[in-house]
């Protein structure tokens, strides 16, 4: 997320105009609702700091995750081995 806001900022810095918010999918429906439930869980006590920066630009709507199944997620060819 550290990068996409990164690069975000470059291209605008570029003139060129992007869609707000910056649009993040993951396959990980547990990570997501962590990240978009602002409560704090007992279980999620070992979460770094990295984990409240997402929930702070998530909250300040420069970013917003959705869920994308694996199964079309087309990065996934280049990041898992096939059959």
């Amino acid at each position: 997320m550290k990068e996409a806001v990164w690069l975000n900022g470059l291209l605008e810095d570029l003139g060129m105009e992007l869609q707000t918010p910056l649009i993040i999918y993951g396959n990980n429906q547990g990570a997501l609702a962590l990240v978009q439930n602002p409560d704090a869980h007992p279980r999620s006590k070992h979460v770094n700091i990295q984990y409240h920066f997402m929930q702070e630009l998530i909250h300040a709507g420069q970013v917003t995750v959705k869920y994308l199944p694996t199964r079309l997620m087309i990065t996934d060819v280049l990041t898992k081995p096939l059959p």
